[in-house]
């Protein structure tokens, strides 16, 4: 029996990782390690989970002041932060903004591998780890693995912590540093993982692709009436995902279909533009008779995939500046609904003309107005069985995770 902790941002908590649900079913099948899952970040509200499965918030705790004071004290003088910053100097990135960040990152690795070398110290037996996001968390790993105190370290990389250009100032603080004291980088897409091997030279032999699952809807989203287009969107309102172009898209499309169509377009997910972005649809919509709309705020998982059982859907639309490969699209696609979306990170592997539309990486309003417009596309049965079976042959969860487990498991065996 090993150890398998896995550390995330706050899963089991809210908010956010609500993707983590399902993988997390098909950890607390594996018999051969115990599995403990470490947040990083206080959250609110814990999900359930699997009785197999344990939760360690040492790392979420909060510290005493003189605790980080020290610790960001030893950030100053760490000799991974003189490496970072004769680094950036030489690149000429060195401002006040990468100082700051590369400090705080040292300061917060420095601050969970006492935490964990405190817990490492109290198991018995090997330890493997798992990050599921390429940051802090990874690196404070990797330098864990370094030393010789965790036994075997992977880490996932998704959309915000895999593209540089996503982060303040384009910079991965410390990432380069750490990028060979890793077993294994599991990107969730091909672009991804030749992303990290082309930006941060990562050796392709610790590059591999797993990409994420979802559990294949039982039963098909129903198409809306003649009358009515049934619009749904699901992300966190914020900059990145330019739901203010949404917006400005349906706005277009009701204009130019038959005005006695009706768009409903509901958007899930909170987040701190949400009234802005409602105030905004306000205004582009109030001369337009034939749009509805509703911001449905926050739900669980279950309450999205349970929206796609009891109400009538014809599309899913993202328009994101930068994405992984979102799990929102493949949960719709699971259901038989079509998708809507931009060729930015791994998208392009996930839609194309005979499951949905793929939009160019950075869509003007009109290009998602002609894309919205094609409401027959995406109300025909071909259509909505070929998103169906897109997600069935390469994102089922069942065979995705399994694997990814098996190999995490196997691998481990071997060091």
């Amino acid at each position: 029996m090993i150890d398998v902790w896995i550390v995330t941002h706050h899963f089991p908590c809210e908010p956010g990782e609500q993707f983590l649900e399902e993988e997390i079913k098909f950890w607390a099948k594996q018999q051969q390690a115990r599995v403990t899952l470490l947040p990083i970040l206080p959250g609110t509200v814990s999900r359930p989970l699997p009785q197999e499965i344990a939760v360690d918030y040492c790392l979420s705790q909060e510290s005493s002041r003189l605790f980080r004071k020290i610790k960001a004290i030893r950030a100053i003088f760490s000799r991974r932060l003189w490496k970072e910053l004769f680094w950036l100097q030489k690149m000429k990135m060195l401002s006040a903004g990468t100082f700051i960040s590369a400090w705080r990152s040292e300061a917060m690795i420095l601050r969970i591998c006492a935490r964990l070398r405190w817990k490492i110290a109290r198991t018995k037996g090997r330890v493997i780890a798992y990050s599921y996001w390429f940051d802090v968390g990874a690196y404070a790993l990797a330098a864990l693995r370094r030393e010789g105190v965790v036994d075997y370290v992977v880490t996932r990389a998704h959309g915000f912590d895999l593209y540089e250009e996503r982060q303040p100032n384009s910079y991965m603080p410390l990432r380069r540093q750490f990028v060979r004291d890793f077993d294994q980088i599991f990107a969730v897409s091909g672009q991804g993982k030749k992303y990290l091997y082309d930006r941060f030279s990562i050796p392709e032999s610790l590059l591999s692709t797993a990409r994420l699952g979802v559990q294949i809807g039982n039963k098909l989203s129903s198409c809306s009436s003649a009358n009515t287009y049934n619009v749904v969107s699901v992300s966190f309102c914020v900059s990145v995902k330019r739901i203010d172009r949404i917006i400005e898209g349906i706005a277009i499309a009701a204009q130019k279909i038959d005005k006695n169509v009706l768009i409903s377009w509901t958007h899930i997910g909170d987040g701190e533009l949400k009234d802005m972005l409602e105030s905004k649809a306000d205004q582009a919509f109030i001369s337009i008779s034939n749009v509805r709309f509703h911001f449905l705020g926050h739900l669980s998982n279950a309450d999205v995939l349970n929206y796609y059982k009891v109400n009538n859907v014809d599309v899913f639309i993202n328009t994101s500046e930068s994405e992984g490969l979102p799990i929102s699209i493949m949960e719709a696609m699971s259901y038989g609904i079509p998708a809507i979306a931009p060729a930015v990170g791994g998208i392009p592997e996930l839609i194309n003309q005979e499951n949905g539309w793929l939009l160019s990486g950075q869509p003007c309003v009109d290009q998602i107005a002609r894309a919205l417009i094609a409401v027959q596309h995406y109300k025909s049965e071909q259509t909505r069985q070929a998103a169906r079976q897109t997600i069935f042959k390469n994102y089922n969860s069942e065979v995705n995770y399994k694997t990814f487990i098996s190999n995490f498991i196997n691998k481990s065996n071997e060091y």
